[in-house]
């Protein structure tokens, strides 16, 4: 987690694969096992969670793996995969939806990344973070952008 705790860490990482934009948005979000089970599920999506980086161009991401097998994701034991940046122009989304991630739970919510060339990622982002405390600004902007009323 050391190399994403601050946000002149995250600005650096992404500022080395030439993601950043006029407006960048940082923040992380977990695979919704919910939805990618499986062996199948664990091949399309080899991650525990997302480091993202919204720009007006469009979505740039690493992979976030946690040691040893996660019965539940800790931000804490997570570490980001450096050769793992992907980078999704706009006209290659073909949406991003965020909804509530539970009737009562207003501390997370879900996400659905669907891209043009059928792929989905399936994941879900804590409200409040308190380890990463530039996700919390950065989430609510994001969501302000997609989240379905």
């Amino acid at each position: 987690m050391d190399k994403f705790d601050s946000l002149e860490k995250v600005y650096s990482l992404f500022q080395n694969v030439n993601c950043i934009g006029n407006d960048n948005c940082f923040f992380v979000a977990y695979k919704d096992t919910q939805k990618t089970s499986g062996f199948v599920g664990g091949m399309q999506h080899p991650y525990d969670a997302l480091l993202i980086n919204l720009t007006e161009n469009g979505l740039g991401y690493y992979y976030l793996k946690q040691s040893g097998v996660p019965m539940m994701y800790h931000i804490d034991k997570m570490d980001v995969l450096l050769d793992s940046f992907t980078f999704i122009k706009n006209e290659n989304i073909k949406s991003i939806i965020i909804s509530k991630y539970a009737l009562f739970n207003k501390g997370k919510k879900r996400i659905t990344i669907k891209l043009n060339d059928g792929m989905t990622h399936y994941l879900f982002a804590n409200v409040d973070e308190k380890l990463i405390p530039y996700h919390n600004d950065n989430f609510l902007k994001f969501t302000s952008k997609f989240e379905i009323k």
